[in-house]
């Protein structure tokens, strides 16, 4: 641990450990109890859980719903989480680029989507598993190194020093709560300040954070 020029902390990258044989055994153990499933069966399982597709209202305030919406709905929240696009979802699928594009700009809002989260995060925190992680009072923070383009004259980002740093804030009992970026490589002390939509929609509450070191 030090302090460079600029008066800015820095921690030197722990060295590696070796991994014990009982624990790659346990590991291999757990992840042959796991079936194997597609992402849609569990976005299909979820939503017979939580009914979180019941968010995703239309804009316009009608209220019939075919039968193939939560079907649409389901190819558009995949098409847009994974980057795929509507385009390649479309011949993926089997289902009209259109139909895609209409479901997703009438049914996939901000609003929705926030109250398809709260929906989530509400079922998560019911789990009887959740307080053996604590009661969130705890986070901790990794660096996620993206690419950005060098040179565009539409770029609402400039980054002379590299790729952007995003450092996901991530409690013991409760989902995500704030991503800082950033294009610097030495690593600062700080307050991650943490905040619970489900329980909590208007408070916050400070929590102790390992300082990252990516």
């Amino acid at each position: 641990m030090r302090l460079d020029e600029e008066g800015d902390l820095v921690i030197s990258p722990l060295t590696a450990e070796d991994v014990p044989a009982e624990a790659i055994a346990l590991k291999a153990e757990l992840t042959e109890m796991l079936p194997f499933a597609p992402i849609v069966s569990l976005l299909i399982e979820l939503d017979k859980r939580t009914g979180y597709l019941d968010c995703f209202t239309h804009a316009g305030g009608k209220q019939a719903r075919s039968t193939e919406l939560r079907r649409n709905l389901i190819a558009v929240l995949i098409s847009h989480s994974t980057n795929l696009g509507l385009t390649r979802m479309a011949d993926a699928c089997g289902i009209s680029y259109d139909v895609l594009a209409w479901t997703s700009e009438w049914y996939v809002r901000e609003e929705t989507l926030r109250a398809a989260n709260l929906t989530l995060i509400g079922y998560h925190q019911r789990l009887p598993l959740i307080p053996i992680f604590g009661a969130g009072t705890l986070s901790s923070s990794d660096g996620q190194r993206f690419p950005t383009r060098g040179k565009s004259v539409t770029a609402r980002v400039f980054r002379p020093r590299g790729p952007v740093d995003l450092h996901p804030c991530d409690r013991s009992a409760h989902p995500p709560t704030a991503r800082r970026s950033s294009s610097r490589r030495t690593a600062r002390p700080t307050t991650c300040w943490t905040r619970s939509w489900a329980t909590r929609p208007t408070s916050r509450s400070p929590s102790t954070r390992p300082t990252p070191t990516g």
